[in-house]
């Protein structure tokens, strides 16, 4: 029952004394250097300068960008705008709101008409353009004392 099978047996090689043997030194070929003169020393030099300012001056071919003639520069892809806003804060009833009961209420609580808001706007439009004056003229006469 010694059959031979195509595939390699661990237990069949005698691994112990093939370790024990000493490798084969591997001869080493040394070349003598070749004597060049120093005239060709010096173009064997030039040249390999060349071929290296040649290599480093022209670009590598970057075969991913192949595919397109020029690379994209800007996207294309716009994103869709969003307004944020915050709400107003909610307001709380305070304890003081919540046992005045009716008695905190007043007749300007009753909700104008359209005339009376309109007429408190043009009321506080032109209070804020006299304050604006006032502050102008303030304003440049202190500039004018200094």
């Amino acid at each position: 029952m010694t059959k031979k099978s195509a595939l390699p047996d661990a237990w069949d090689d005698d691994w112990e004394s093939l370790a024990d043997k000493p490798e084969p030194p591997v001869q080493q070929v040394a070349l003598e250097p070749v004597k060049l003169s120093k005239a060709e020393r010096k173009a064997k030099h030039i040249e390999e300068q060349r071929k290296l300012w040649d290599a480093a001056e022209s670009p590598e071919q970057f075969h991913f960008l192949d595919t397109r003639s020029e690379p994209p520069l800007k996207t294309v892809y716009q994103p869709t705008v969003q307004l944020l806003s915050r709400k107003p804060a909610p307001k709380i009833a305070s304890r003081r709101d919540l046992t005045s009961g009716m008695t905190g209420m007043t007749l300007e609580d009753d909700e104008d008409s359209e005339e009376e808001r309109r007429k408190q706007v043009e009321l506080s439009l032109a209070e804020r353009q006299r304050k604006a004056q006032q502050e102008r003229e303030e304003k440049q006469r202190k500039y004018n004392e200094v």
